[in-house]
């Protein structure tokens, strides 16, 4: 169940049925089995086309035609003014960058917007589900291969546009929907657990493992860049995250894997499930070697 302004978020490897959902909540597949109401209605007794224009998406691969900026931006709600437009961009913190555009709000995009990069392109179907404003969203929320600024942009966007809707995220990196209301965890088109974040994380299922490997993982690859591929210093971090590393293996282009030994409470910290800092850990670690080299250099000196 998804009450008016909550946000559902829904996990779960390649071919777990994340796609599915969404194909049925926007009907393009229609169930064999039970049923889908939205307020209280049936939603096989409404039509499609007015099914589909109670929400908005946007999707990891994003979707433009051969036009100007406006009217990619525009498209979905006819007769929207200029005054709109320029707002919804502005919101989706795309304006700057159009403004710098040859022609501006004019500037005709290629098909599928191949003159513009990838971060861009998602923040104007950003900017476009703003002006829908429609009261459900559905949202991939995966912003892959953009630059961090770009990525930041994003997300901040995704935020504003998600304020008092009901939303179905599509989550591909857990760390962005620990506030959610409900995470669905799906596993071969079955539900293998919902709930909140923290609750999740209690329950220790598929989730908390979801969680724990991303977690680790993009702590590792931080580390590589802080540590420098210092592997004494990776071991000294994970201990004082609460781990023992048993064995360390450099796998190609200096991806770590690690067989880690749970001591004590593991990766979090505190009651609310929030992970230790790997990378704060690394750094301090860093700090108190260099000062203990600059004493031991003092002393021979």
């Amino acid at each position: 169940q998804a009450d008016p302004g909550k946000l559902i978020a829904i996990v779960g490897p390649t071919g777990a049925g994340k796609t599915t959902i969404i194909n049925l909540l926007m009907r393009f597949y229609d169930a064999q089995a039970g049923d889908c109401r939205v307020d209280g209605h049936d939603m096989y007794a409404l039509t499609r086309s007015s099914l589909r224009r109670a929400y908005a998406m946007v999707l990891q691969d994003t979707w433009l035609f051969r036009g100007t900026v406006y009217e990619n931006i525009a498209y979905g709600k006819e007769n929207a003014t200029r005054e709109e437009v320029v707002s919804a961009a502005k919101a989706a913190r795309i304006h700057g960058y159009i403004m710098q555009l040859p022609q501006g709000y004019d500037t005709v995009i290629s098909e599928d917007g191949g003159n513009i990069s990838k971060g861009q392109k998602q923040l104007m179907t950003i900017a476009r589900a703003m002006l829908y404003d429609a009261k459900m969203l559905i949202l991939d929320e995966a912003t892959s291969n953009v630059d961090t600024t770009t990525e930041r942009r994003i997300q901040k966007a995704m935020r504003e546009l998600m304020a008092d809707k009901t939303c179905f995220v599509i989550a591909h990196r857990l760390s962005t929907i620990q506030h959610a209301d409900n995470i669905i965890v799906l596993a071969h088109g079955e539900i293998l657990e919902q709930g909140t974040h923290q609750e999740l994380l209690r329950h220790r299922g598929r989730y908390y493992q979801l969680y724990t490997l991303q977690f680790n993982k993009q702590q590792l690859q931080a580390a590589q860049v802080v540590g420098e591929g210092s592997i004494n210093l990776i071991r000294k971090a994970y201990n004082r995250a609460g781990y023992r590393v048993l064995d360390t293996i450099w796998a190609e282009k200096r991806e770590v894997v690690l067989d880690l030994e749970e001591l004590g409470e593991g990766l979090y910290s505190n009651e609310q499930g929030a992970p230790l800092d790997l990378i704060d850990i690394l750094k301090n670690l860093e700090a108190e070697e260099k000062a203990a080299d600059e004493r031991e250099n003092h002393r021979g000196q």
